[in-house]
């Protein structure tokens, strides 16, 4: 990865199809692979989930997945593909085993999008400071710190009783350093993710990705590193 690009990008509004088709879904999903779980066939409500399940996600467009996680597109879009194809076969003990795993990684696949909806550019800034606070797990000082602001000023993003919200420069480091945490939450612990921010990095010129939150280019770039540095770990 090169430098931070000086061109800004930012937040787009992503399309709320996805989103709103999702949750109902995910419900049907965790309905359909709980029966499984205890039965010898797949019964033909679990067919129907499976049907819609292939209907809905076959209709969505890349626009539906904007700023979505790449690895979770793919998980969702293969494990449907495998679900739809075990709906040719006519034997319903032979489809209850060749649907259990697909399903369930199609369930989590979807599950854990619907969770990255937390991150989300049309997510109000206070959700999101909200959500950081719970994700990381660190003293709201040091979250602060990060984030370039006073202690007091982070804890009234926090609150309900004030309307104060992170705006402009400040909202871009958080919506930034949410995207970035959200990333390395999958394979690192609370404190490693804090580690990555502060260390410096050889990918950014051994500057520190916490220092360039508000950087042009890094609502853009930072995720897209700590995204290469969550496949090193998993791999």
């Amino acid at each position: 990865m090169e430098a931070l690009t000086n061109d800004m990008t930012t937040p787009t509004r992503a399309s709320t199809s996805f989103w709103s088709t999702a949750t109902d879904l995910f419900a049907a999903l965790d309905r359909a692979t709980v029966e499984l779980s205890t039965s010898d066939t797949a019964s033909d409500d679990v067919l129907a989930v499976v049907r819609e399940l292939v209907s809905r996600v076959g209709a969505l467009s890349p626009e539906d997945f904007e700023g979505a996680d790449p690895y979770l597109v793919e998980a969702l879009l293969t494990g449907t593909a495998a679900c739809a194809n075990v709906g040719w076969l006519g034997d319903a003990a032979k489809q209850r085993r060749e649907l259990r795993i697909p399903l369930e990684r199609t369930r989590q696949a979807l599950r854990d999008l619907l969770d990255e909806r937390n991150v989300a550019a049309d997510r109000p800034a206070k959700e999101v400071a909200r959500w950081l606070l719970s994700i990381t797990d660190v003293p709201q000082q040091e979250l602060a710190e990060v984030l370039g602001v006073g202690t007091r000023t982070f804890q009234r993003w926090l609150s309900d009783r004030e309307p104060a919200a992170p705006t402009g420069d400040d909202e871009m480091r958080l919506r930034t350093l949410a995207r970035v945490v959200d990333q390395l939450r999958w394979s690192m612990t609370p404190v490693g993710v804090m580690r990555w921010l502060q260390r410096p990095h050889p990918l950014l010129g051994d500057r520190k990705p916490a220092d360039l939150l508000g950087e042009p280019g890094a609502y853009a770039e930072l995720p897209r590193l700590a995204a290469t540095t969550r496949a090193m770990v998993a791999s």
